[in-house]
């Protein structure tokens, strides 16, 4: 074995033909050539170490953007309404609403089947106007009370529904949402067919709408109704008390729970008042499509069974 010496560089030949040890070959010498050596050795670990926090923070990624946490639920504005209290309701649409609904209700004293079509527009941003128009199918019994009097003899009729028009004007928006309006109910039908009073009916209201911890929104309004004389029973008209009250519960990203009920006193001399409560669903499938519907039940002149269903398409 011959060792050579250097100042620069140190290294170990055989010449006995067994191997050598591996030379070390270093531009350092004692301390700092284990320093430098240490340092190569440990770089490896290092870099492994550095590379698995970004894969495991992108699976967390991608698995939080499958989640089913994904569909959290919006909160309700202005765009989600009542079934009963659509015209009443504090907020106005985005731009234009347009609903196609079928309703059925009994009384006990017969049977209404209607059909109706809302247009809804919204001009600047906060006045909001339309129309109702619709068609009636009725069936009375005899003796049933219809617009302060009683029918004389059974009869099932078809024909034009009363068509409403209205208007209202948001005087607060934000957290609360407030407007103030008025409709007007004008009859189409001959006063004798027992689809309508005969009579052009007013009706002015203050709506509010408020929202709630949990996306919910509370509805609320409060108003009067006048009347003319009926055509059809010739019962004199007046002027009443008309509230009610309601609330949209999200249930999930297209799922809102619809819960409300309406009052309106008697409008004709010998007319008794009337509450309807009412629970349904309103489902969006797509961005501009609405289908809603809700079963419910009433007192006094109310019918005693209500459904509705609807469709509605916003823009």
């Amino acid at each position: 074995m011959v060792r050579m010496r250097s100042a620069r560089v140190t290294t170990s030949v055989s010449i006995t033909g067994r191997p050598a040890r591996p030379g070390v070959a270093n531009i350092r010498t004692g301390a700092a050539a284990s320093r430098a050596r240490a340092q190569t050795i440990l770089q490896p670990h290092r870099t492994r170490r550095a590379f698995l926090p970004p894969a495991v923070l992108l699976a967390v990624a991608c698995l939080a953007a499958a989640s089913p946490c994904r569909a959290a639920t919006l909160p309700v504005g202005g765009e989600h309404r009542l079934l009963l209290g659509f015209i009443e309701d504090g907020a106005v649409v985005g731009m234009g609403w347009f609903e196609a609904a079928l309703s059925a209700s009994d009384s006990g004293d017969g049977w209404d089947d209607r059909g109706t079509i809302l247009v809804a527009i919204r001009y600047g941003r906060d006045v909001e106007a339309g129309v109702v128009v619709g068609a009636l199918h009725r069936q009375r019994h005899t003796g049933a009370p219809l617009y302060g009097g009683t029918v004389d003899d059974s009869f099932t009729h078809t024909g034009a529904s009363d068509a409403v028009v209205y208007g209202k004007y948001r005087v607060l928006r934000g957290t609360v949402d407030l407007s103030l309006g008025a409709s007007a109910s004008i009859p189409v039908a001959g006063d004798t067919s027992g689809l309508t009073s005969g009579a052009m009916e007013v009706r002015g209201f203050v709506g509010a709408r408020g929202a709630l911890p949990g996306g919910s929104a509370l509805i609320g309004h409060v108003g009067f109704a006048t009347a003319g004389t009926s055509g059809f029973s010739g019962a004199s008209g007046g002027t009443t008390l008309r509230a009610g009250v309601g609330s949209l519960v999200p249930l999930a990203r297209i799922w809102t729970l619809i819960l409300e009920a309406e009052y309106e006193g008697g409008l004709f001399a010998g007319q008794g008042s009337g509450t309807t409560a009412l629970a349904g669903l309103d489902w969006r499938p797509t961005e501009n499509i609405v289908v809603r519907g809700g079963m419910g039940g009433g007192w006094g002149r109310a019918a005693e069974f209500t459904g509705i269903l609807a469709v509605a398409f916003r823009f």
